[in-house]
């Protein structure tokens, strides 16, 4: 599975996992930065994104039910983004 920038589309982060979560989990054990990242549609759902840099990065449509988002960098053109939860 590859996570491509968002701006640039090219390969940011490759992994032999198949599901977008494991490889957004494989990235961030490893302390790489997902800044920039297409996260477009991801399901995080339940992913330990603790600790993350996920500073512009695209998560548009991303489910992020249960996620662990504790210190995790969510910016957007260096401004704090809003994170809005809803039911589901």
């Amino acid at each position: 599975m590859e996570i491509l920038n968002r701006y640039t589309k090219k390969v940011i982060y490759k992994s032999e996992k198949e599901a977008i979560s494991e490889t957004v989990i494989e990235a961030i054990q490893s302390k790489f930065s997902l800044s920039n990242a297409n996260l477009f549609k991801a399901d995080l759902s339940n992913a330990n994104l603790s600790n993350a840099n996920l500073s512009n990065a695209n998560l548009s449509n991303a489910k992020l039910c249960d996620a662990n988002l504790q210190n995790a960098k969510i910016t957007y053109r260096g401004k704090l983004v809003e994170v809005k939860f809803e039911e589901v």
